[in-house]
């Protein structure tokens, strides 16, 4: 009965992340609810123009409170200075870009997955993010 009990209690527990979208175990997790993501599969693309890329277009992706990550052959690049979680690259690769055509993920703030495409457009991207709710509600505080 005690068992039981335990049981019940602690999936209890896990209900509310469930319902965020997101688990401490989601590598994303420590930006839920503050930042959106970028994740791009940068592993068959040339390096330096994704990062060129990103630095022509820091102050849409500041203004968005986008964070990107780019997986490469080398690690991770991003835009953050906070430090990764053990594995980071593993766990994005296994659960955002392993067995898709995917090369770009956008996660919104809540921690759903907003966009999956095959080629990253940055102004698409941009579009998207304008027209979610919580970016319009952002948009009319500024």
């Amino acid at each position: 009965m005690r068992l039981l009990t335990a049981i019940f209690f602690s999936s209890l527990l896990c209900l509310p992340f469930a319902a965020m979208g997101a688990t401490p175990a989601d590598p994303l997790h420590p930006w839920q609810w503050k930042q959106r993501i970028l994740l791009v599969d940068g592993r068959t693309d040339d390096l330096d123009d994704l990062l060129l890329l990103m630095e022509a277009e820091k102050a849409g992706i500041d203004e968005r409170h986008l964070l990107w990550f780019i997986l490469s052959d080398d690690g991770v690049r991003t835009n953050t200075d906070d430090p990764l979680p053990e594995a980071f690259a593993e766990k994005i690769t296994k659960d955002h870009f392993e067995g898709s055509d995917a090369k770009a993920v956008l996660v919104g703030k809540d921690g759903g997955v907003k966009m999956r495409e095959p080629h990253l457009d940055l102004a698409d991207v941009f579009a998207r993010i304008d027209r979610m709710p919580m970016r319009r509600a952002e948009m009319r505080r500024q």
